[in-house]
């Protein structure tokens, strides 16, 4: 009998060991199913092929809202500058020197006494990694307060010759407007003039790119604040905002289209994902009524109307040579 009970815990014990061994492996095949598909989702995002990619899959894989870890980012309206911070700790971006972070206020002493205890660690983090930091630039106003004009050129002021991806987490005017239809107005109005602001110094870089060759960059900064409509650039813009109200009757969308932006996709906003981020109001340290990682957010990413038609026209010119030959 006690050989019997013994054999029943033998064969008990390796059933055990065989079904970890089991769970181990299909583990490890997941883990390898899952790279597989965001290697895949990648190629197929940057080519623009998403047939084989469903809605679902769009929102799981997309965290960070541009395509490469070494784009040249330039982010208006950063707080306490954990994001940009969180970018790089997180490991989305590998090369800081491509980063570009604003602030509107003017002095490293107004941002200290607002963030007490976050700023200065976070500044002076991002400097030592070689993160351009510039204070007092408006994002309704980028030319102006950057104060580029048409001596020192777009491309000096910033030491770029091109923009990826301009970002703007969580716009908001800190002016604690009660009234609920002014509120909107002055939220759609910062949005609006955001929009159009992007648009007047993508097109000076635009400007810069088309005429660098022919040193008449004074020309080309006439032509453009004259006509600030852009053309052919690939840079694309990203607004986060809060879901529910007052945020959906700001109308984010609406606004983009009439500055000639169109939603390329939405995605979840993913606290967790952002080591060290901290969401921060415009006038303080202070937390809203609701603690920020526990309210949803998206991430709203737009492109230029004219590049996706240029982009959809070489994809049907594309298709026909192939079925041509």
């Amino acid at each position: 009998m006690a050989k019997k009970q013994s054999r029943k815990g033998n064969l008990k014990s390796l059933l055990k060991q065989h079904n970890q061994e089991n769970q181990k492996k299909l583990k490890e095949l997941k883990i390898k199913e899952n790279l597989v598909n965001l290697q895949k989702f990648k190629k197929d995002k940057i080519t623009g092929n998403k047939k084989n990619i469903s809605t679902q899959q769009q929102h799981n894989l997309l965290t960070v809202p541009f395509e490469n870890p070494d784009d040249i980012l330039f982010l208006v309206g950063e707080g306490d500058f954990s994001y940009v911070r969180s970018l790089i700790e997180s490991n989305y971006h590998h090369k800081p020197q491509n980063i570009i972070a604003t602030s509107y206020d003017n002095s490293l002493k107004e941002l200290n006494l607002k963030y007490p205890t976050t700023f200065k660690e976070n500044y002076d983090f991002l400097i030592e990694k070689g993160v351009k930091i510039m204070l007092g630039v408006d994002a309704t106003n980028l030319v102006k307060s950057l104060k580029i004009s048409k001596r020192t050129g777009v491309n000096k002021i910033l030491n770029v010759e091109r923009l990826d991806c301009i970002i703007f987490n969580f716009p908001h005017t800190g002016a604690g407007v009660k009234d609920v239809d002014r509120n909107i107005q002055q939220h759609q109005k910062l949005l609006l003039n955001f929009f159009k602001s992007a648009n007047e110094l993508l097109g000076l870089f635009n400007a810069y790119n088309a005429n660098k060759c022919t040193d008449s960059y004074a020309q080309s900064y006439k032509t453009v604040t004259n006509n600030n409509k852009t053309k052919g650039n690939n840079c694309r813009l990203t607004v986060s905002l809060f879901k529910g109200l007052p945020y959906d009757n700001w109308q984010l969308k609406k606004i983009a289209n009439t500055n000639d932006w169109k939603t390329l996709t939405t995605f979840k906003f993913e606290w967790e994902k952002f080591q060290g981020y901290q969401h921060r109001r415009t006038n303080s340290e202070m937390s809203t009524t609701k603690k920020f990682d526990e309210r949803e957010a998206r991430v709203h990413l737009f492109d230029k109307v004219g590049v996706l038609q240029k982009k959809k026209t070489q994809k049907n010119d594309n298709e026909d040579s192939e079925n041509e030959n």
